[in-house]
């Protein structure tokens, strides 16, 4: 328990020992919450690969000709299909 005498001698005693296990703890909590998370995100990451396997892109779409030079690209506006 804290007390006005532990706080007051200057952190000597029980309340150092205290926090210690205390900020101890929670850095292992919290780093444990942090793989927890890294392991998700590397599972949907996984699943979002899976799924994008079956969408090919369309490669029968028009190419458009592009001229470059020193200093000018040819044609200045690209229309997109």
């Amino acid at each position: 328990m804290v007390s006005w005498s532990n706080i007051s001698n200057g952190g000597r005693g029980k309340l150092k020992v205290d926090v210690r296990d205390g900020m101890s703890a929670m850095s292992v909590l919290l780093a444990g919450i942090a793989i927890i998370g890294a392991i998700a995100a590397v599972g949907f990451g996984m699943r979002a690969i899976d799924e994008a396997k079956g969408a090919v892109a369309d490669a029968s779409a028009e190419k458009v000709k592009i001229s470059l030079s020193e200093f000018v690209i040819n044609p200045k506006v690209v229309e997109a299909p």
